[in-house]
């Protein structure tokens, strides 16, 4: 025991004693250096407000003020930081595609400087948003204002008809009819046919409708410039049910002569039996019947 407490307090241990001190010191003291250095410890950067701007990569951003573009790129070059897009939602409007919305960290907000840093933002996507078309049969003018609030541009065009100011149908500029729940894009370009309140002096013959669905009807409707109203002996189906029913029945008959822009009824059902009676036609697809037979 005595020669350990010698030992201890000989001249040759406290000096290694010292030495491995001051190693130890020397080894706690770089180590906290380098990681300082490598988190950038103390350093701190205030975030630039970013949003509004349009990402064209994750170091470079594009604004409609060249000032307020040249200085942002410069502080993500400056600062090692990089944008990263987190989420992106649909278009109203083609103009602010790739435009930021949302940034995280929010402006003004003190962050860390450092290699991997990145400013994370949500922005408007390539793809415009879509609407679904509403049902605007029958309605008035007012179908306008409506298609209007939720984005998509409108004209009008008069139509021959005994209801002045409904809305008979719609189409897109190349003339595709528009159905209730079509998705079209924001900024879709429709035309609503609009009644005038008056018949044509031109005219045309009816077809007969007996056995169509009224899908079917109202397309060849639209194609002869004339009005459909669909009657039901009982409940009227819903748009589901509605498939299964066709026409047996239709007034004015098959092969009268109307003019453009006539309402004319049809009567739908699901009873096949009711297909079972002679169709009413006029004496011009009967004449024509006969012609053809010799």
């Amino acid at each position: 025991m005595k020669d350990l407490f010698k030992f201890i307090f000989s001249k040759k241990f406290l000096i290694n004693l010292g030495i491995a001190v001051v190693a130890l010191v020397a080894v706690c003291y770089l180590t906290l250096w380098w990681l300082g250095s490598y988190t950038s410890h103390g350093e701190e950067v205030t975030v630039i407000k970013i949003e509004n701007m349009t990402v064209v990569d994750d170091t470079h951003l594009l604004s409609d003020n060249k000032n307020e573009e040249q200085a942002a790129n410069q502080w993500l070059a400056e600062n090692n930081l990089k944008v990263e897009v987190y989420d992106s939602i649909p278009l109203f409007n083609e103009k602010d595609a790739g435009k930021i919305i949302k940034q995280v960290p929010a402006p003004d907000a003190k962050i860390k400087k450092g290699e991997g840093r990145k400013i994370y933002v949500e922005i408007y996507s390539s793809k415009m948003k879509e609407v679904s078309f509403p049902n605007i049969i029958r309605s008035d003018r007012s179908a306008k204002m409506n298609l209007e609030a939720i984005g998509l541009k409108v004209s009008v065009k008069p139509v021959p008809s005994e209801h002045k100011d409904w809305v008979l149908y719609a189409k897109t500029t190349d003339g595709k009819i528009i159905a209730t729940g079509t998705k079209l894009a924001v900024g879709t370009e429709v035309v609503l046919a609009i009644g005038s309140g008056k018949l044509s002096e031109d005219k045309v013959y009816l077809p007969s409708f007996r056995e169509m669905s009224l899908e079917k009807v109202q397309a060849q409707a639209i194609a002869l410039q004339i009005e459909i109203t669909d009657l039901y002996g009982g409940k009227q189906p819903n748009e589901e049910e509605i498939k299964n029913y066709f026409v047996f029945k239709q007034d004015p008959v098959a092969g009268t002569e109307v003019p453009l822009g006539k309402n004319v009824k049809v009567w739908l059902t699901k009873d096949k039996s009711l297909l079972d009676a002679p169709e009413e036609v006029d004496d011009y697809i009967q004449n024509s019947l006969i012609n053809e037979d010799f």
